[in-house]
């Protein structure tokens, strides 16, 4: 006999995605700026640069966009991870 698999629902599953997902983590840290002089953490990890900056979809690494220093780029390049989205706009890449 076969044991039943309890099945979560899905507002049950995202919420336990979000507590664990890296992406999640940094997204909402940008979400917690309370005003406009507070510092954004969203900053390129390599350069502190503060615009233009893409998050990988994958491991949550920031990065700056090719019209600064592309590290954004450079990431995908040594990790071949593709899937990224642009913290400002939320335009993403595939």
């Amino acid at each position: 006999m076969m044991k039943k698999i309890r099945n979560y629902d899905k507002e049950e599953r995202w919420v336990k995605m979000r507590e664990v997902c890296k992406v999640c983590q940094k997204i909402k840290k940008f979400s917690q700026v309370e005003n406009e002089n507070q510092t954004k953490e969203a900053k390129c990890q390599t350069c502190g640069f503060a615009q233009n900056n893409w998050i990988c979809l994958i491991c949550g690494h920031i990065g700056c966009g090719r019209y600064n220093s592309a590290h954004a780029s450079d990431h995908f390049q040594s990790t071949y991870h593709n899937f990224a989205l642009e913290i400002d706009s939320l335009r993403y890449l595939n």
